[in-house]
Protein backbone atom coordinates (compact mmCIF):
# COMPACT_ATOMS: atom_id res chain seq x y z
CA UNK A 1 0.00 0.00 0.00
CA UNK A 2 1.78 3.19 -0.90
CA UNK A 3 4.55 1.94 -2.18
CA UNK A 4 6.88 2.73 -5.06
CA UNK A 5 6.66 0.78 -8.70
CA UNK A 6 10.39 1.24 -10.29
CA UNK A 7 9.18 -1.45 -12.78
CA UNK A 8 6.17 0.97 -13.70
CA UNK A 9 7.45 3.93 -13.34
CA UNK A 10 10.49 3.20 -15.77
CA UNK A 11 8.09 1.07 -18.30
CA UNK A 12 10.29 -2.00 -18.02
CA UNK A 13 10.25 -4.61 -16.06
CA UNK A 14 14.16 -5.98 -14.85
CA UNK A 15 15.38 -3.61 -11.90
CA UNK A 16 19.02 -3.69 -13.98
CA UNK A 17 17.88 -1.97 -17.01
CA UNK A 18 15.31 0.46 -15.19
CA UNK A 19 18.72 1.54 -13.31
CA UNK A 20 21.22 1.41 -16.14
CA UNK A 21 18.86 4.20 -17.62
CA UNK A 22 19.38 6.69 -14.24
CA UNK A 23 23.22 5.93 -15.29
CA UNK A 24 24.00 3.94 -12.90
CA UNK A 25 25.95 0.60 -13.70
CA UNK A 26 27.47 -2.05 -11.35
CA UNK A 27 30.86 -0.22 -12.78
CA UNK A 28 30.47 3.35 -12.22
CA UNK A 29 28.86 2.24 -8.91
CA UNK A 30 32.31 1.14 -7.32
CA UNK A 31 35.03 3.05 -5.63
CA UNK A 32 36.92 2.74 -8.57
CA UNK A 33 40.35 4.89 -9.79
CA UNK A 34 38.78 7.53 -11.89
CA UNK A 35 34.78 6.72 -10.71
CA UNK A 36 34.51 9.29 -7.30
CA UNK A 37 34.15 11.83 -9.48
CA UNK A 38 31.41 10.48 -11.68
CA UNK A 39 29.86 8.65 -8.31
CA UNK A 40 29.61 12.22 -6.75
CA UNK A 41 28.06 14.33 -9.89
CA UNK A 42 25.69 11.53 -9.97
CA UNK A 43 24.49 12.48 -6.45
CA UNK A 44 24.70 16.22 -6.75
CA UNK A 45 22.59 15.63 -9.73
CA UNK A 46 20.02 13.50 -7.52
CA UNK A 47 20.37 15.99 -4.59
CA UNK A 48 19.60 18.85 -7.03
CA UNK A 49 16.50 16.64 -8.78
CA UNK A 50 15.28 16.36 -5.06
CA UNK A 51 14.47 19.81 -4.92
CA UNK A 52 12.86 19.97 -8.14
CA UNK A 53 10.85 17.24 -7.13
CA UNK A 54 9.51 19.10 -4.09
CA UNK A 55 8.44 21.95 -6.33
CA UNK A 56 4.66 21.95 -6.06
CA UNK A 57 4.43 25.53 -8.00
CA UNK A 58 6.21 24.32 -10.78
CA UNK A 59 5.41 20.87 -11.36
CA UNK A 60 2.02 18.39 -11.67
CA UNK A 61 1.67 15.77 -8.63
CA UNK A 62 1.96 13.22 -11.49
CA UNK A 63 5.57 14.54 -12.67
CA UNK A 64 6.55 14.99 -8.88
CA UNK A 65 5.74 11.47 -8.00
CA UNK A 66 7.90 10.12 -11.01
CA UNK A 67 10.67 12.19 -9.81
CA UNK A 68 10.71 10.45 -6.61
CA UNK A 69 10.61 7.30 -7.87
CA UNK A 70 14.01 8.35 -9.92
CA UNK A 71 15.33 9.36 -6.43
CA UNK A 72 14.26 5.78 -4.50
CA UNK A 73 15.36 4.01 -7.43
CA UNK A 74 19.18 5.71 -7.14
CA UNK A 75 19.43 5.13 -3.74
CA UNK A 76 18.01 1.89 -3.76
CA UNK A 77 20.58 0.99 -6.23
CA UNK A 78 23.95 2.70 -4.46
CA UNK A 79 22.91 1.13 -1.35
CA UNK A 80 23.68 -2.07 -3.06
CA UNK A 81 27.14 -0.65 -4.44
CA UNK A 82 27.61 -0.09 -0.62
CA UNK A 83 27.89 3.49 -1.33
CA UNK A 84 25.09 4.56 1.12
CA UNK A 85 24.00 3.27 4.30
CA UNK A 86 20.52 3.82 6.12
CA UNK A 87 21.82 5.65 9.18
CA UNK A 88 18.04 6.73 10.68
CA UNK A 89 14.52 5.98 11.07
CA UNK A 90 12.61 9.21 11.52
CA UNK A 91 9.11 8.51 13.28
CA UNK A 92 6.31 9.66 11.54
CA UNK A 93 3.60 7.42 13.72
CA UNK A 94 2.26 10.95 15.77
CA UNK A 95 0.64 12.19 12.75
CA UNK A 96 -1.35 9.51 11.74
CA UNK A 97 -5.04 9.36 12.04
CA UNK A 98 -5.08 13.01 12.03
CA UNK A 99 -6.39 13.44 8.51
CA UNK A 100 -9.08 10.91 9.11
CA UNK A 101 -12.90 11.93 9.64
CA UNK A 102 -14.31 8.60 11.33
CA UNK A 103 -17.65 10.94 12.73
CA UNK A 104 -18.31 11.90 9.70
CA UNK A 105 -17.97 8.59 7.68
CA UNK A 106 -19.57 6.94 10.34
CA UNK A 107 -22.41 9.20 9.97
CA UNK A 108 -22.79 8.99 6.18
CA UNK A 109 -22.31 4.99 6.26
CA UNK A 110 -24.91 4.98 8.51
CA UNK A 111 -27.21 6.76 5.66
CA UNK A 112 -26.01 4.63 2.76
CA UNK A 113 -26.27 1.27 4.56
CA UNK A 114 -29.53 1.80 5.63
CA UNK A 115 -30.46 3.28 2.11
CA UNK A 116 -28.94 0.39 0.38
CA UNK A 117 -30.56 -2.25 2.12
CA UNK A 118 -33.73 -0.86 1.79
CA UNK A 119 -32.99 -0.79 -2.19
CA UNK A 120 -32.03 -4.31 -2.00
CA UNK A 121 -35.95 -5.38 -1.42
CA UNK A 122 -38.50 -6.33 -4.06
CA UNK A 123 -41.31 -7.56 -1.97
CA UNK A 124 -41.66 -7.32 1.98
CA UNK A 125 -39.97 -11.03 2.31
CA UNK A 126 -37.51 -10.96 -0.93
CA UNK A 127 -33.66 -10.18 -0.60
CA UNK A 128 -31.66 -11.04 -3.73
CA UNK A 129 -29.27 -14.07 -2.85
CA UNK A 130 -26.36 -11.97 -4.42
CA UNK A 131 -25.59 -9.30 -6.14
CA UNK A 132 -22.96 -6.40 -6.26
CA UNK A 133 -19.98 -6.27 -4.29
CA UNK A 134 -21.83 -3.21 -1.99
CA UNK A 135 -24.77 -5.36 -1.85
CA UNK A 136 -23.02 -7.73 0.08
CA UNK A 137 -21.25 -5.60 1.98
CA UNK A 138 -24.94 -4.17 3.21
CA UNK A 139 -25.79 -7.56 3.89
CA UNK A 140 -23.08 -8.81 5.95
CA UNK A 141 -22.94 -5.30 8.28
CA UNK A 142 -26.63 -6.26 8.75
CA UNK A 143 -25.75 -9.95 9.66
CA UNK A 144 -23.10 -8.20 12.10
CA UNK A 145 -25.16 -5.17 13.55
CA UNK A 146 -28.04 -7.79 14.42
CA UNK A 147 -26.69 -11.23 14.30
CA UNK A 148 -28.69 -12.05 11.87
CA UNK A 149 -29.29 -12.13 8.10
CA UNK A 150 -32.01 -9.65 6.79
CA UNK A 151 -35.08 -11.25 5.17
CA UNK A 152 -37.64 -9.20 5.13
CA UNK A 153 -38.72 -4.97 4.93
CA UNK A 154 -39.64 -5.57 8.40
CA UNK A 155 -36.05 -6.57 9.33
CA UNK A 156 -34.66 -3.45 8.16
CA UNK A 157 -36.90 -1.51 9.99
CA UNK A 158 -35.88 -2.60 13.15
CA UNK A 159 -32.38 -1.04 12.59
CA UNK A 160 -31.87 1.46 15.41
CA UNK A 161 -30.11 4.62 12.97
CA UNK A 162 -28.39 6.27 16.17
CA UNK A 163 -27.42 2.50 17.45
CA UNK A 164 -25.68 1.65 13.77
CA UNK A 165 -23.82 5.28 13.38
CA UNK A 166 -22.73 4.12 17.20
CA UNK A 167 -21.56 0.39 15.68
CA UNK A 168 -20.04 2.01 12.78
CA UNK A 169 -17.76 4.45 15.01
CA UNK A 170 -16.81 1.91 17.38
CA UNK A 171 -15.77 -0.24 15.32
CA UNK A 172 -13.31 2.71 12.80
CA UNK A 173 -12.45 3.54 16.31
CA UNK A 174 -10.78 -0.40 16.74
CA UNK A 175 -9.43 -0.52 13.34
CA UNK A 176 -7.19 2.65 14.23
CA UNK A 177 -6.25 1.41 17.26
CA UNK A 178 -5.21 -1.50 16.14
CA UNK A 179 -3.36 0.20 13.58
CA UNK A 180 -1.28 2.18 16.06
CA UNK A 181 -0.69 -0.93 17.84
CA UNK A 182 0.86 -2.97 14.99
CA UNK A 183 2.19 -0.27 13.06
CA UNK A 184 0.35 -1.70 9.88
CA UNK A 185 -2.03 0.02 7.64
CA UNK A 186 -5.86 -0.15 8.17
CA UNK A 187 -7.10 -3.08 5.46
CA UNK A 188 -9.17 -1.63 3.05
CA UNK A 189 -11.26 -4.34 3.21
CA UNK A 190 -11.99 -4.01 6.72
CA UNK A 191 -13.30 -0.51 5.93
CA UNK A 192 -15.57 -1.80 2.89
CA UNK A 193 -17.25 -4.01 4.56
CA UNK A 194 -18.14 -1.62 6.94
CA UNK A 195 -19.79 0.26 4.07
CA UNK A 196 -17.28 3.06 4.27
CA UNK A 197 -16.25 5.14 0.70
CA UNK A 198 -12.91 6.76 0.81
CA UNK A 199 -14.21 10.20 0.20
CA UNK A 200 -15.57 10.16 3.30
CA UNK A 201 -12.91 8.76 5.76
CA UNK A 202 -9.91 10.12 3.96
CA UNK A 203 -8.83 13.68 2.52
CA UNK A 204 -9.02 12.55 -1.21
CA UNK A 205 -7.83 14.64 -4.03
CA UNK A 206 -11.01 15.00 -6.10
CA UNK A 207 -10.27 13.71 -9.86
CA UNK A 208 -12.78 14.37 -12.76
CA UNK A 209 -12.23 11.08 -14.09
CA UNK A 210 -12.47 9.16 -10.56
CA UNK A 211 -14.99 11.13 -8.85
CA UNK A 212 -15.54 8.33 -6.46
CA UNK A 213 -12.48 6.45 -5.73
CA UNK A 214 -12.97 2.83 -4.99
CA UNK A 215 -10.51 1.21 -2.20
CA UNK A 216 -8.63 -0.13 -4.98
CA UNK A 217 -8.55 3.36 -6.85
CA UNK A 218 -6.43 5.43 -4.22
CA UNK A 219 -2.61 6.94 -5.03
CA UNK A 220 -0.03 6.84 -2.54
CA UNK A 221 -0.70 10.34 -1.17
CA UNK A 222 -4.12 8.90 0.11
CA UNK A 223 -3.46 5.22 1.14
CA UNK A 224 -0.44 6.65 3.18
CA UNK A 225 -3.80 8.15 5.37
CA UNK A 226 -3.95 4.43 6.55
CA UNK A 227 -1.28 3.97 7.59
CA UNK A 228 0.78 4.19 10.96
CA UNK A 229 4.20 4.56 9.03
CA UNK A 230 3.00 6.53 6.52
CA UNK A 231 4.48 9.41 7.22
CA UNK A 232 7.75 7.61 8.75
CA UNK A 233 11.44 8.08 6.30
CA UNK A 234 14.51 6.18 6.53
CA UNK A 235 17.68 8.25 6.33
CA UNK A 236 20.70 7.62 4.10
CA UNK A 237 24.04 8.93 4.20
CA UNK A 238 26.85 8.87 1.39
CA UNK A 239 30.04 10.13 3.02
CA UNK A 240 33.33 10.61 -0.09
CA UNK A 241 36.15 12.38 0.48
CA UNK A 242 34.64 15.56 -1.24
CA UNK A 243 31.10 15.23 -0.65
CA UNK A 244 28.47 14.68 1.54
CA UNK A 245 24.25 13.75 1.31
CA UNK A 246 21.59 12.48 3.18
CA UNK A 247 18.98 11.77 1.36
CA UNK A 248 15.37 10.38 2.42
CA UNK A 249 12.94 8.25 1.56
CA UNK A 250 9.57 6.74 2.74
CA UNK A 251 9.37 4.09 5.54
CA UNK A 252 7.34 1.93 3.21
CA UNK A 253 9.61 2.25 0.43
CA UNK A 254 12.44 1.37 2.02
CA UNK A 255 11.48 -1.09 4.04
CA UNK A 256 10.90 -3.14 0.13
CA UNK A 257 14.60 -3.80 0.31
CA UNK A 258 16.29 -3.50 3.66
CA UNK A 259 17.11 -6.58 5.20
CA UNK A 260 14.08 -7.01 8.11
CA UNK A 261 16.75 -7.11 10.81
CA UNK A 262 18.75 -3.96 9.68
CA UNK A 263 14.44 -2.37 9.54
CA UNK A 264 14.61 -3.71 13.22
CA UNK A 265 17.78 -1.81 14.52
CA UNK A 266 16.60 1.24 12.83
CA UNK A 267 13.19 1.75 14.76
CA UNK A 268 14.63 0.49 17.64
CA UNK A 269 16.43 3.61 17.88
CA UNK A 270 14.31 6.72 16.06
CA UNK A 271 16.16 9.57 15.73
CA UNK A 272 15.70 12.69 13.99
CA UNK A 273 17.30 13.67 10.33
CA UNK A 274 17.29 16.28 7.24
CA UNK A 275 18.55 15.89 4.07
CA UNK A 276 21.10 18.12 3.17
CA UNK A 277 23.86 17.93 0.69
CA UNK A 278 27.58 19.10 0.86
CA UNK A 279 30.13 19.32 -1.67
CA UNK A 280 33.78 20.38 -0.83
CA UNK A 281 32.55 21.75 2.94
CA UNK A 282 29.71 23.77 0.94
CA UNK A 283 26.26 23.67 1.38
CA UNK A 284 24.50 23.02 -1.82
CA UNK A 285 21.35 25.67 -1.19
CA UNK A 286 18.07 25.33 -2.93
CA UNK A 287 18.33 27.91 -5.23
CA UNK A 288 21.68 26.42 -6.68
CA UNK A 289 20.28 23.28 -7.28
CA UNK A 290 17.16 24.68 -9.41
CA UNK A 291 19.49 26.11 -11.74
CA UNK A 292 19.40 22.86 -13.40
CA UNK A 293 16.64 22.36 -15.32
CA UNK A 294 15.18 19.32 -14.77
CA UNK A 295 14.96 17.77 -17.58
CA UNK A 296 18.74 18.42 -18.32
CA UNK A 297 18.80 16.36 -14.93
CA UNK A 298 17.09 13.12 -15.72
CA UNK A 299 18.48 13.23 -19.47
CA UNK A 300 22.32 13.14 -18.20
CA UNK A 301 21.05 10.31 -15.89
CA UNK A 302 20.04 8.52 -18.72
CA UNK A 303 16.18 8.48 -17.57
CA UNK A 304 13.51 8.45 -20.47
CA UNK A 305 11.68 11.21 -19.14
CA UNK A 306 8.20 10.32 -20.88
CA UNK A 307 8.26 6.85 -18.65
CA UNK A 308 8.94 8.78 -15.68
CA UNK A 309 7.15 12.06 -16.02
CA UNK A 310 3.29 11.48 -17.80
CA UNK A 311 2.84 14.97 -18.14
CA UNK A 312 6.85 15.76 -19.71
CA UNK A 313 7.41 17.99 -16.79
CA UNK A 314 4.62 20.49 -18.40
CA UNK A 315 4.73 23.84 -16.32
CA UNK A 316 1.72 23.92 -13.76
CA UNK A 317 0.92 27.35 -14.57
CA UNK A 318 0.66 26.78 -18.15
CA UNK A 319 -1.68 23.61 -18.16
CA UNK A 320 -3.62 26.32 -15.62
CA UNK A 321 -3.73 28.67 -18.28
CA UNK A 322 -4.44 25.75 -21.28
CA UNK A 323 -7.62 24.08 -19.10
CA UNK A 324 -9.23 27.42 -18.01
CA UNK A 325 -9.27 28.78 -21.64
CA UNK A 326 -10.47 25.36 -23.11
CA UNK A 327 -12.89 24.97 -19.89
CA UNK A 328 -14.33 28.50 -18.81
CA UNK A 329 -16.76 26.52 -16.12
CA UNK A 330 -17.45 23.33 -15.06
CA UNK A 331 -20.67 21.81 -13.66
CA UNK A 332 -20.35 20.28 -10.23
CA UNK A 333 -22.12 17.69 -8.72
CA UNK A 334 -24.57 17.85 -5.67
CA UNK A 335 -21.77 16.71 -3.01
CA UNK A 336 -19.33 18.75 -4.12
CA UNK A 337 -16.40 20.51 -1.64
CA UNK A 338 -15.22 24.04 -1.85
CA UNK A 339 -12.44 23.73 -0.02
CA UNK A 340 -9.56 21.80 -1.14
CA UNK A 341 -6.26 23.73 -1.22
CA UNK A 342 -4.21 21.16 -2.46
CA UNK A 343 -5.41 20.82 -5.60
CA UNK A 344 -2.94 19.49 -8.62
CA UNK A 345 -3.87 20.37 -12.24
CA UNK A 346 -3.70 17.26 -13.62
CA UNK A 347 -6.44 15.78 -11.58
CA UNK A 348 -8.43 18.14 -13.74
CA UNK A 349 -9.07 16.25 -16.62
CA UNK A 350 -12.70 16.60 -18.00
CA UNK A 351 -14.23 13.81 -19.70
CA UNK A 352 -17.65 14.33 -20.75
CA UNK A 353 -21.00 13.37 -18.65
CA UNK A 354 -19.01 12.57 -15.17
CA UNK A 355 -21.25 12.45 -12.37
CA UNK A 356 -19.30 14.03 -9.07
CA UNK A 357 -20.19 12.13 -5.53
CA UNK A 358 -18.75 13.28 -2.13
CA UNK A 359 -15.50 13.82 -3.43
CA UNK A 360 -13.16 16.55 -2.57
CA UNK A 361 -12.00 19.35 -5.32
CA UNK A 362 -12.32 22.87 -6.45
CA UNK A 363 -14.61 25.07 -9.08
CA UNK A 364 -14.00 28.09 -10.11
CA UNK A 365 -13.85 30.49 -7.56
CA UNK A 366 -17.26 32.41 -7.49
CA UNK A 367 -19.22 30.18 -9.73
CA UNK A 368 -22.62 28.38 -9.27
CA UNK A 369 -22.61 24.82 -8.22
CA UNK A 370 -25.37 24.14 -9.96
CA UNK A 371 -24.94 26.01 -13.70
CA UNK A 372 -21.37 27.67 -13.31
CA UNK A 373 -22.10 31.18 -13.72
CA UNK A 374 -19.73 33.76 -12.01
CA UNK A 375 -20.69 35.43 -9.11
CA UNK A 376 -19.81 37.49 -6.29
CA UNK A 377 -18.80 35.90 -3.37
CA UNK A 378 -20.91 37.03 -0.95
CA UNK A 379 -24.07 35.17 0.43
CA UNK A 380 -26.12 38.16 -0.93
CA UNK A 381 -25.33 37.56 -4.47
CA UNK A 382 -25.40 34.12 -3.82
CA UNK A 383 -29.06 34.13 -2.97
CA UNK A 384 -29.93 36.76 -5.31
CA UNK A 385 -28.62 34.20 -8.51
CA UNK A 386 -30.52 31.54 -7.14
CA UNK A 387 -33.70 33.32 -6.70
CA UNK A 388 -33.29 34.80 -10.42
CA UNK A 389 -31.91 31.85 -12.36
CA UNK A 390 -33.28 28.56 -9.87
CA UNK A 391 -36.12 30.01 -7.85
CA UNK A 392 -37.84 26.31 -8.68
CA UNK A 393 -34.65 23.92 -7.44
CA UNK A 394 -34.46 23.31 -3.92
CA UNK A 395 -31.35 23.06 -2.52
CA UNK A 396 -28.53 19.94 -1.24
CA UNK A 397 -25.96 19.67 0.64
CA UNK A 398 -23.12 21.35 -0.92
CA UNK A 399 -25.44 24.15 -2.70
CA UNK A 400 -26.41 25.40 0.35
CA UNK A 401 -23.01 25.35 1.76
CA UNK A 402 -21.90 27.49 -1.77
CA UNK A 403 -25.20 29.45 -1.12
CA UNK A 404 -24.31 30.44 2.83
CA UNK A 405 -20.48 30.61 2.54
CA UNK A 406 -20.03 27.67 4.91
CA UNK A 407 -18.40 23.90 4.96
CA UNK A 408 -20.50 21.36 4.07
CA UNK A 409 -20.01 19.45 7.77
CA UNK A 410 -21.55 22.62 9.22
CA UNK A 411 -24.66 22.57 7.04
CA UNK A 412 -24.96 18.41 8.14
CA UNK A 413 -24.25 18.87 11.28
CA UNK A 414 -27.26 17.84 13.82
CA UNK A 415 -27.20 21.18 15.75
CA UNK A 416 -26.92 23.10 12.20
CA UNK A 417 -29.03 26.46 12.74
CA UNK A 418 -30.80 25.75 9.82
CA UNK A 419 -32.43 22.37 9.27
CA UNK A 420 -33.30 20.86 5.73
CA UNK A 421 -37.14 21.57 5.03
CA UNK A 422 -37.19 17.82 3.71
CA UNK A 423 -35.89 14.66 2.50
CA UNK A 424 -35.56 13.31 -0.97
CA UNK A 425 -37.54 9.94 -1.65
CA UNK A 426 -34.51 7.69 -2.15
CA UNK A 427 -35.46 5.81 0.94
CA UNK A 428 -38.31 4.17 1.91
CA UNK A 429 -37.00 4.82 5.69
CA UNK A 430 -38.24 7.73 7.47
CA UNK A 431 -35.54 9.93 8.39
CA UNK A 432 -33.00 9.12 5.02
CA UNK A 433 -33.00 10.24 2.00
CA UNK A 434 -30.97 13.31 0.19
CA UNK A 435 -31.55 16.54 2.24
CA UNK A 436 -33.40 19.48 0.57
CA UNK A 437 -33.68 23.09 1.46
CA UNK A 438 -36.39 25.83 0.17
CA UNK A 439 -34.44 29.09 -0.89
CA UNK A 440 -37.04 31.03 1.10
CA UNK A 441 -35.78 29.07 4.91
CA UNK A 442 -32.37 29.69 3.41
CA UNK A 443 -33.19 33.96 2.68
CA UNK A 444 -35.52 33.93 6.24
CA UNK A 445 -32.08 32.68 7.91
CA UNK A 446 -30.02 35.01 6.20
CA UNK A 447 -32.11 37.92 7.05
CA UNK A 448 -32.15 37.02 10.58
CA UNK A 449 -28.13 36.50 10.99
CA UNK A 450 -27.80 40.04 8.83
CA UNK A 451 -30.53 41.40 11.47
CA UNK A 452 -28.48 40.49 14.36
CA UNK A 453 -25.19 41.80 13.18
CA UNK A 454 -26.82 45.07 12.20
CA UNK A 455 -28.07 45.47 15.68
CA UNK A 456 -24.87 43.95 16.99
Amino acid sequence: MGSYSFDTCFSVHPLSVCLSRCNLSPGQLSEKPGQPERIERTLHLLFSLNHRAKARERLLYADRQGLYRVKAAVVQQALAAGLVSPVSYIDGSAGFARELSPGLAADIATEVFIERLAMLIEGDEYLPADGEESDSAALGLFARIMGRRATSRADIEALDVEGTKAFLQEQLAALIAQAGSTRQPIPDSELAALCIEPVDLLDIHWSRNRPSPRWSELDERETVQLDPEGLSLIAFEYAGANAHYIFHLPFRTAERFLPEPRVRDLKSRPGDSRECGEFFGRTITEAESREHPVGEILRELGVNVAAVCSYRLTEKQECVSRLARRYPYWDGGEEDDDDEEDWDVEDWEVPSGLKSHRHKGERFPGTCPLCGGAVEPDSAPHIEHWRQNHNAQDLTVSQVAWLLGKSKADVKSPSAAIQPDYRGPSSSQSGNGTRFWRLETLETAFGQVQECASES
